[in-house]
């Protein structure tokens, strides 16, 4: 009965590979897991646009997990460098970053043009605020002199002198300024967090491989029956 106990042998043993496919496919982590495990973080600017009329915009890159600008943000904004825009500048100027920490590889910016006017419009929604206008002072009134009378001599008949209508004086009243409330604006998120893509099969995918090859394995067993196969001694028993 060696042969017999040979193909019962090897149907257990395939049997236990249905069951090892089946708890690796279970046992393999999932794919979200895996995706958030390598998040990617933006970081919103003020983005110089090169034009007066506008002359920033809100962006948000994302820094760079690898190669050799790791740690910078995408797309160059690092070396986006210039001065701060204003009315009449010549030239072109450079984009308003925050200062920004990558732990994964230690990097540190000190940021770009994180000045107070800086500041002012990048919490303005990256929209230069309107000058607040200076207060004009006020004028002083000058004073209008008195006549001095002409003394009348003794027995003359005393001349009448024309008294000087009085001269109207007017001020001009204060000029406050208003301050424009466009200068209280939120502050824009700094930061916010995306999912990276990979290549190749993920956590769901290997573990729908798996269970397939258990269940064609399974199959096979289930619909081929075991064959006993007895070999007779060459003598009687």
């Amino acid at each position: 009965m060696h042969a017999r106990s040979l193909t019962r042998y090897a149907r257990r043993l395939s049997w236990f590979v249905v069951f090892g496919l089946a708890s690796a496919a279970l046992l393999l982590p999932s794919s979200a897991a895996t995706l958030a495990a390598e998040p990617k973080t933006e970081i919103t600017i003020c983005h110089a646009t090169g034009s007066d009329n506008n002359p920033y915009v809100v962006n948000s890159p994302a820094i760079n997990s690898s190669g050799a600008f790791e740690g910078e943000l995408s797309g160059g904004h690092n070396q986006h460098i210039g001065p701060i825009w204003h009315p009449g500048i010549v030239g072109v100027w450079g984009d308003i970053i925050p200062p920004y920490d990558y732990a994964p590889t230690n990097f540190h910016y000190n940021g770009l043009n994180w000045t107070a006017a800086g500041q002012a419009i990048y919490n303005n929604d990256c929209k230069v605020p309107n000058p607040t206008p200076t207060p004009t002072p006020t004028p002083s009134p000058t004073p209008t002199p008195t006549p001095t009378p002409t003394p009348t001599p003794e027995g003359a008949t005393p001349t009448p002198t024309p008294t000087p209508s009085p001269t109207p004086t007017g001020g001009v009243g204060p000029v406050t300024g208003t301050p424009d409330p466009g200068n209280a604006t939120p502050t824009l998120p700094s930061t916010s967090t995306i999912d990276s893509t990979g290549s190749g099969p993920t956590g769901d995918g290997w573990r729908i491989i798996l269970l397939a090859m258990a269940g064609v394995l399974a199959a096979a067993l289930l619909l081929t029956p075991a064959s006993v196969v007895v070999r007779k001694d060459d003598g009687s028993r």
